[in-house]
């Protein structure tokens, strides 16, 4: 469907890819991982088209359609929702505008031969209305939007009317009634709750397209898919399995090359210390030689990328009373509107954890901010703890940050009488190190601002954090670093996250904020709130009688049946095709394992007692080297091959049966 064949790709100085290639086979399901900046969105533009590598080459199915989700949001009209989402459906329109012209002649009494003629092209384009599923279109619209969160009461607004996540929202659910062949979302999840999440990971396990995505969210990546492509340092590597496995493999993978860097790097020394001792013996003058040669012909290993860590933590928090904030039958509502809260009677105490779930839009934001005293109720009452310090992180705060400020100097505004060597070691601790602490906060990208705005917060002296999605533009070192720093606080805690896997270690109760106000808290962790989820609520696994969770109406019986023998006849015709390219791979992994063995033996530096010895075992890494890139080009041509054979003898097949 897609493949990379040693492209390289790069921004002045700032190289992407460099001699990449991977290929992503029909029906996979993708992650794309690396740090931010590491080029996963040029990666997406580069298949779609909209730029060009520097060299290689990019192969795409013919006839390939693509969905593709960006981060920002874009302009995509006016109309209302419904229609909106029903607009790639362009085939389905001309044959509707076609039966239309084909009713009205037939209404006025035509004579008979033209009578016949017409109502055979009435007959065909209903055929065809109804192999494009016109009848079910509307419908299957309507159960995408609702699993994405919207009300049957949003499918004729204005889409400019929605803001910036709606829209992203409607974007995806056109995006999904299209059911292209391949799906590119890049960071799907920043927008949903954890609800429309649930539901998107359930959609994209039921249907057939090719989805590559790119996420932070790690609970969301090991429920939807089954390889990981990485980028990084302008390297990519491809590991099957989801984000765990790939953890696992990585965390190996480093072990290993740091190891074989270590050990080379010590026999370099050696190497050295025997030159500098012996480079004025004229009897030692030849092995001097020789060790100068073999340093020179040597291929130096790099030591491995190593990830940034954020290494923060939050300062025990004093103990304080058995309630911090309690809300007594408050009300909430904004310029004497309809009010989001009535009569809500709520506290959080001492050692609570408390993760705030529900449909966006319901309110959970304004919670926390009544909660925090940044609002006051319009009635009832707000009572905060003696002594309680409160810390409050949200989105806003990240535009309160000044701009013409630089990171120290915003970090100093709450900072008090700190020296600025602790609070350079501070900021170090957030990666702004170096002259990093003299940037503009103007020049910061959004994962900087979050980790800035979370630095002030350890200032506060709070023993309870209110915190709204504060993982939002962080990427998964850091999101895991805030976790385990959170986890390793002793404070109480309220947030909004649809990060599974930071709420899962953190939470010991869920409030479920719901439209119109209501509050229905949960005891437990997450996963006993989402058990009890599951059977409270119609998800998507609880679809209509006789429709997939998808609202897809099921195939017929007779027609899944026929469509796998059609595939089993393509399998048996094309055998020969898979089986060098099983073959091909067996090589491969013949030559990279050579290629390690090689590696370990150079690395050993004992086999330099024998310079003939480590010579041989040079030049033939270089070999093996030149023959995996060999194997490499013929494995992608092979897979091609393989590819454009499947589809020519399907669609054949298909044309027979």
């Amino acid at each position: 469907m897609i493949t990379f064949d040693q492209v390289t790709k790069g921004y002045l100085s700032n190289q992407i890819m460099s001699q990449a290639s991977f290929h992503v086979s029909a029906g996979e399901r993708v992650g794309l991982v690396g740090p931010n900046g590491a080029g996963k969105t040029t990666l997406f533009r580069l298949i779609l088209g909209q730029e060009s590598p520097d060299s290689g080459a990019i192969h795409r199915t013919k006839g390939l359609s693509i969905g593709h989700l960006p981060q920002e949001v874009e302009e995509i009209g006016a109309e209302p929702l419904l229609e909106l989402v029903m607009a790639t459906a362009e085939d389905l329109k001309a044959v509707e505008a076609e039966l239309e012209v084909v009713a009205e002649e037939l209404s006025q009494n035509p004579p008979a031969e033209e009578l016949e003629l017409l109502t055979r092209r009435q007959s065909h384009l209903l055929e065809r209305f109804e192999g494009l599923d016109g009848y079910t279109l509307k419908n299957r619209a309507e159960k995408i939007l609702e699993g994405l969160g919207f009300q049957s009461r949003d499918f004729h607004r204005p889409v400019a009317e929605l803001s910036g996540g709606w829209r992203m929202r409607a974007l995806l659910a056109r995006i999904l009634l299209a059911d292209p062949d391949l799906i590119l979302l890049d960071e799907p999840t920043n927008h949903l709750d954890l609800n429309s999440l649930i539901w998107l990971e359930d959609y994209l396990q039921s249907i057939t397209a090719t989805v590559v995505i790119v996420s932070h969210d790690r609970a969301f990546l090991n429920r939807t898919v089954g390889k990981i492509i990485e980028l990084e340092s302008g390297r990519l590597k491809v590991f099957p399995g989801d984000y765990e496995h790939y953890r696992v493999e990585k965390d190996k993978e480093t072990g290993h090359l740091w190891a074989a860097y270590r050990q080379q790097q010590e026999k370099i020394k050696q190497i050295q210390q025997f030159i500098y001792r012996n480079r004025s013996r004229k009897d030692r003058a030849r092995q001097v030689q020789a060790r100068l040669k073999l340093l020179d012909k040597m291929e130096r290993l790099q030591p491995p990328a190593q990830e940034h860590e954020l290494t923060f933590f939050f300062p025990p928090a004093p103990r304080p009373p058995a309630v911090l904030v309690r809300l007594d039958k408050a009300g909430l509502s904004y310029g004497g509107g309809e009010p989001v809260y009535d009569g809500l009677s709520l506290e959080v105490g001492r050692g609570d954890r408390i993760a705030l779930v529900g449909p966006n839009g319901a309110g959970k934001s304004s919670l926390l901010k009544l909660l925090s005293g940044e609002l006051t109720p319009t009635k009832g009452l707000r009572a905060q703890g003696p002594g309680v310090g409160v810390g409050y992180f949200a989105q806003h705060q990240l535009e309160q940050l000044r701009g013409e400020l630089t990171v120290m100097e915003e970090l100093m505004t709450v900072s008090g009488q700190t020296g600025q060597t602790q609070l350079r070691g501070m900021l170090g601790s957030f990666l702004f190190r170096g002259d990093d602490v003299f940037k503009k906060v103007s020049v910061l990208s959004g994962g900087e601002r979050s980790r800035l705005v979370l630095c002030k917060l350890l200032f506060s002296g709070a023993q309870l954090l209110l915190m709204d999605e504060p993982t939002n533009h962080l990427d998964i070192p850091s999101r895991i670093a805030l976790g385990q720093a959170l986890e390793a606080w002793s404070g109480s805690l309220v947030l909004v996250s649809h990060d599974r896997q930071l709420l899962g270690g953190l939470v010991n109760r869920v409030w479920e904020v719901n439209p119109g106000g209501r509050v229905e808290v949960f005891p437990g962790n997450l996963e006993d709130y989402l058990r009890t989820w599951q059977r409270l609520k119609a998800g998507p696994a609880e679809a209509p009688q006789g429709q997939a969770r998808t609202g897809k109406p099921k195939r017929d019986k007779a027609r899944r049946r026929q469509e796998a023998e059609w595939r089993q006849a393509v399998g048996r015709q094309t055998k020969a095709l898979k089986d060098r390219l099983a073959e091909i791979e067996d090589r491969v992994a013949g030559a990279e394992a050579e290629i390690d063995q090689l590696n370990a033996s150079l690395a050993d530096p004992k086999i330099y007692q024998d310079p003939e010895r480590a010579g041989e075992l040079s030049r033939r890494l270089a070999q093996v080297k030149d023959e995996l890139a060999r194997l490499n080009q013929t494995w992608t041509e092979s897979a091609l091959a393989l590819e454009e054979e499947t589809e020519r003898l399907m669609a054949q097949t298909k044309e027979a049966g």
